[in-house]
């Protein structure tokens, strides 16, 4: 049951869910403790958690109730008047054993979030108008009975606190505030900085790979042995494979058809959310893209070097610095929100760009311009990596994490192509502030689409964390079923 102003009247009124009868009562408070008239607002099959609040923003109290038999969330709009209105229910996996309403990813709105009978708890987010859409999934093993969205540690985070009836205790998920949390006890771990490893061996392994052939291809006499020494050291990277266990798969099934249909639901999920469709959308700005390494060779005349020195700063050298980059990336992503982070490491190549723009035209400085600049795409492969890892979740995570690594490819592209554009009307000087300034023009863009999307309330640029050593789950211990 729930105590909340139904209508107009300013007195409190009880709003009760009839498991039976399939509907919820609603019952007029007269302000002195007693209850009028009832009214039923008809909802789905065998109704149990119940929540009031205002879900649509209009200033009138709402109700959500989950029903056990049919697997799905009833939400109900109040119309004003103490009437409600009834949009499509929203379906959940398992019955909703119990539910509850907060603001998780910082916007303003109200989201939901749902207890079932499968050790699952699951986030649908509200897109202001009382909708739910979108789908994060927390586990919660020892049997989650009652769950409650609340600020636990002063934060300014909407965190979720959970029974688990197995346990006979109650565990708490911190919450990020933009809809992310730290599941701490269920086993995961941070994974966000592992994207500097991989783009350590991507960049680092590129540079150094690329290096490593021409030496073989210049002194060994036999033709194609370089080709052929280069795909055996491939080849034998992925014998660390081997070493891996498989991850089981949440979304294939017997049938290809449903394993496809899940696959669309699940990526979905993840771009329908705030969160996930501002990450979608950082793949398409025209930021940290790396566009002028390609054109190295063709400016470096304007600073007086030599081919062996293009060489050296695009080869090993260059691919040594980067992976410093990427594994500096991954150190500071695991510490700030790697959205930010990644938005900062777009500026830092930016400022390197415009600082040799500007430098003395020597070959020196074209060494140090592009080695710095390769420090910093180093550092923006991580924090881009980074940020995907941490939108796409579990499910299909493969192909969500290429789908949006591909998406990134066309403003690197584009920009290679207006860079050159540039270059013949401006010169070296000129292409390189013309890619910082879009660099510039995408952060401004994305942090002001932020902004209006999460309506002001910003999420933190800080990035939760649990040491190794409290990765234990938080609980306290209760009697029984409490």
């Amino acid at each position: 049951m729930a105590a909340a102003r139904a209508n107009a009247d300013g007195n409190l009124d009880l709003l009760t869910a009839n498991e039976t009868a399939g509907n919820v009562s609603i019952r007029v408070g007269n302000g002195a403790g007693g209850f009028g008239g009832t009214t039923n607002v008809a909802v789905g099959r065998r109704p149990r958690a119940l929540a009031a609040a205002d879900v649509d923003g209009d200033g009138d109290m709402d109700f959500v109730v989950g029903n056990t038999a049919d697997a799905t969330v009833s939400v109900r709009l109040n119309n004003g008047t103490g009437t409600f209105n009834a949009p499509p229910d929203v379906t959940v996996n398992g019955g909703a054993v119990e539910l509850s309403l907060g603001d998780v990813d910082g916007d303003g709105d109200l989201d939901l979030l749902t207890s079932h009978n499968d050790n699952e708890l699951s986030i649908r987010y509200n897109d202001g108008t009382g909708t739910f859409r979108g789908l994060s999934k927390l586990a919660s093993s020892n049997g989650s009975f009652g769950s409650v969205l609340a600020e636990m540690n002063n934060d300014g985070r909407t965190d979720v606190v959970v029974g688990q009836s197995a346990l006979s205790k109650i565990g708490v998920v911190l919450g990020g505030g933009d809809g992310n949390f730290i599941i701490q006890g269920a086993g995961l771990q941070n994974d966000t900085g592992a994207g500097g490893y991989f783009q350590t061996g991507n960049l680092g392994g590129t540079g150094v790979g690329g290096a490593l052939g021409l030496l073989l291809a210049k002194h060994l006499p036999m033709p194609g042995a370089a080709g052929i020494i280069l795909g055996v050291s491939c080849l034998a990277c992925c014998l660390a494979l081997f070493a891996f266990k498989d991850q089981t798969t949440t979304i294939r099934t017997e049938r290809i058809g449903e394993t496809y249909r899940a696959l669309v639901a699940d990526v979905w999920a993840i771009i329908s959310t705030k969160s996930g469709g501002l990450a979608l959308l950082l793949c398409f700005l025209p930021l940290g893209t790396g566009a002028a390494s390609g054109l190295w060779s063709a400016i470096a005349t304007d600073w007086q070097a030599g081919a062996g020195t293009v060489t050296l700063v695009t080869g090993v050298l260059g691919g040594l610095v980067s992976a410093v980059g990427c594994l500096a990336g991954g150190w500071i992503c695991d510490r700030v929100s790697p959205r930010y982070a990644y938005l900062l490491f777009g500026l830092t190549a930016a400022a390197c760009l415009v600082g040799m723009a500007y430098a003395p035209r020597v070959e020196a400085m074209f060494i140090a311009g592009t080695l710095a600049y390769a420090l910093a795409n180093g550092l923006c492969y991580a924090g881009f990596t980074a940020l995907t890892l941490e939108a796409i979740g579990k499910g299909a995570a493969v192909t969500k994490y290429n789908l949006f690594a591909s998406l990134s490819n066309s403003p690197a592209y584009l920009l290679t192509y207006i860079l050159g554009f540039a270059y013949a009307r401006l010169g070296a000087g000129g292409m390189l502030n013309t890619e910082a300034a879009f660099a510039v023009g995408a952060v401004a863009f994305f942090l002001l689409l932020q902004r209006v999307v999460y309506r002001n309330k910003i999420p933190h640029w800080r990035k939760q964390t649990t040491e190794p050593a409290e990765a234990a789950l938080l609980t306290v211990p209760v009697s029984g079923y409490e």
